[in-house]
């Protein structure tokens, strides 16, 4: 008889790692597929926010181990289209989680590692069936020219923007979708304590991003709302490369820069259709579950977040054994109760800065004689102080 697996995770980033974690801590019997190999790259920002560092802290997974690929940070330098500059101070209090950039590739590795050592067990493989049964749910996986199948009583859909788990399971919970490209550029002098953030006429509404991997080195990238891509239809490459090319970076490049891992990707913005999140045996997290920040970009916090969430409501109904649509509900009801307003806030953030140009330059000059910002910014990184000026150039 095969073996029948509690939960059955499709995607290993973080929201299914740490969602694999969190079960394994209640006792359940959990598979984690993921059609790479790790370590493997994912193309991302890398920005991982205190919030997100304070959860991971409580799994014990920010050790020596993950630190020595990570970057601290502690300033924020951010441009508008008619160069205005605002330049912040994180006022980082005692023991208090700072901003991170850390690899994807690193990260990624070190949760599916710590989910490993608690007993997850975990096949490589191209999902391509899922089956739900009054008992239980089942998945199809083909690696090469060989079909393996696998039982399960819930299946968590963990496994990115293009998610396989909710197209096979006829769920849509995008209702907005952005696109970003991202890049790795070596020979750079950098101040490495510092996020850049360059708004443009260029690519806005949207924004371009220098997160120092080391102090001469960064992941590069820009991003935009996919209505504007298919106005424009610019070549994202193009563009990266006319970031590159703008004086504020290429005043900084050595003679032998690099452009390296170049790669593009899709967005699910949040916030999304809460009831596509679930139906019978079945939850998506992250960005299968479109939970993108719609400011920033960043999905790692969120992704996080869903699959503690996931995990809880999964454990809370083992010994029943009622998966059903309506307990699923549960896990929607209780993540849009933690992100929905916050989510909807950063929406609406997003459509004011991507107004108009003026409307940009206008925020970053209110920085001088406001505090407006500094209140977003408190909200956008939890827990942090934002002092008025970092006057350090």
């Amino acid at each position: 008889m095969h073996k029948v697996y509690d939960v059955i995770i499709c995607g290993a980033g973080p929201a299914g790692s740490i969602a694999a974690t969190g079960l394994r801590l209640k006792g359940l019997s959990v598979l984690l597929l993921d059609e790479k190999e790790f370590p493997r790259d994912k193309v991302c920002g890398d920005q991982i926010t205190p919030l997100g560092i304070d959860l991971l802290k409580e799994f014990g997974m920010v050790d020596n181990g993950l630190l020595k690929y990570t970057q601290k940070i502690d300033k924020m330098l951010i441009q508008g289209p008619d160069k205005a500059v605002a330049r912040l101070q994180f006022d980082l209090k005692e023991n208090q989680s700072e901003i991170y950039i850390i690899p994807r590739r690193a990260l990624d590795h070190h949760l599916v590692r710590g989910a490993e050592n608690l007993g997850t067990e975990r096949f490589t493989g191209h999902l391509f069936e899922i089956c739900t049964h009054t008992d239980g749910i089942s998945v199809k996986c083909r690696t090469g020219g060989v079909v393996h199948q696998f039982q399960g009583k819930v299946l968590i859909g963990a496994d990115g923007s293009s998610s396989t788990v909710s197209r096979l399971a006829g769920l849509h919970p995008v209702k907005r979708r952005g696109i970003a490209i991202r890049a790795y550029l070596h020979g750079i002098h950098l101040q490495a304590d510092r996020l850049e953030g360059y708004f443009d006429r260029k690519w806005l509404p949207g924004y371009a991003w220098l997160f120092p991997t080391s102090q001469n080195s960064a992941n590069i990238g820009l991003g935009m709302n996919v209505d504007h891509f298919k106005k424009t239809k610019p070549n994202l490459k193009d563009l990266l490369s006319v970031f590159v090319d703008q004086p504020y970076i290429k005043s900084r490049l050595s003679e032998d820069f690099s452009i390296e891992n170049i790669g593009t990707w899709p967005l699910n913005i949040g916030p999304p259709k809460w009831n596509q999140l679930y139906k019978d045996r079945l939850i998506l997290i992250g960005d299968a579950a479109s939970l993108i920040n719609p400011f920033t970009g960043g999905g790692i916090e969120t992704g996080i977040i869903s699959g503690l969430l996931a995990a809880e409501v999964i454990a809370e109904h083992l010994a029943d054994d009622d998966f059903s649509k309506k307990i699923m509900k549960t896990y929607a009801k209780r993540l849009k109760k933690k992100l929905n307003l916050e989510q909807t806030l950063f929406l609406i953030a997003t459509k004011i800065v991507g107004a108009s140009p003026w409307i940009v330059e206008f925020l970053i000059k209110l920085v001088e004689i406001s505090d407006l910002p500094f209140i977003f910014m408190k909200y956008m990184y939890k827990g942090n102080r934002v002092k008025r000026v970092d006057r350090t150039k």
